[in-house]
């Protein structure tokens, strides 16, 4: 005789799996969210996959793509990189949506008193990079190098001295 499944079973089973969609589709929304505001800022975005030219399909692997079609390519094709091109950046709160960054350039100028608090929430930053032109002071270098670390900080005018 067949096993038959309890009704328990089954609504732990749905549970679980519902939680899990949830949780990608929340993570996938953020990531969407960031990637406009990175865009509103003139960014540009490096996911960890990258698009086939001849086809214009992102490379990912055992994901078809007519799911990638369907959910979006926020769902599958985490953001990895990213670097600000506008005129100036006062906050940091919309870059802390891409959770899964890894690395961080700034080629902008900065507020001289923005807040790098909100880039301590993400756990998967190896690097910042800024350039001659982010106008990043030596008490900002400073300040970062001390809040985040175990983040590489690289900047064009300062030195880790």
């Amino acid at each position: 005789m067949p096993r038959r499944f309890t009704i328990r079973t089954l609504l732990v089973v749905t549970f679980s799996v519902a939680l899990f969609l949830a949780l990608s589709f929340r993570r996938a929304r953020m990531q969407m969210e960031g990637r406009k505001w990175v865009a509103a800022q003139r960014g540009h975005i490096s996911f960890q996959y990258d698009m086939k030219r001849t086809t214009g399909c992102y490379e990912i692997p055992f994901v078809p793509d007519f799911l990638v079609d369907w959910f979006g390519v926020d769902m599958f094709n985490p953001v990895r990189g990213v670097c600000l091109d506008c005129e100036t950046i006062d906050n940091f709160g919309s870059v802390c949506k891409l959770t899964r960054l890894e690395s961080l350039g700034i080629n902008i100028e900065m507020v001289d008193d923005i807040d790098f608090l909100p880039l301590k929430r993400m756990a998967r930053l190896k690097e910042i990079h800024f350039t001659q032109w982010s106008g990043l002071t030596q008490e900002q270098y400073t300040e970062l190098s001390q809040l985040l670390p175990d983040v590489q900080i690289y900047s064009e005018t300062h030195s880790d001295e």
